[in-house]
């Protein structure tokens, strides 16, 4: 935690059949960050940007591991 905001670089959990990710920077004013989860072969991330929600199913895995927290593009 640095100037009151929290940074999740990267978090796993993983399982034999299961996988869920999180990266973000949250504060008082903005959530903004990324949810993975593996389960079988389906792969899907939930992207939070700027207050607006954003669901992949394609590449999802390859977004997750290349975004930065503190980068804001919903591309990434």
């Amino acid at each position: 935690m640095k100037d009151n905001t929290i940074s999740i670089p990267k978090a796993l959990v993983s399982g034999d059949e299961i996988e869920l990710g999180a990266k973000g920077e949250f504060d008082q004013l903005s959530r903004n960050g990324m949810f993975f989860a593996q389960i079988g072969k389906f792969k899907g991330l939930l992207k939070i940007f700027d207050g607006k929600h954003d669901f992949d199913v394609i590449r999802a895995r390859e977004k997750f591991d290349s975004y930065a927290p503190g980068n804001s593009d919903l591309d990434h």
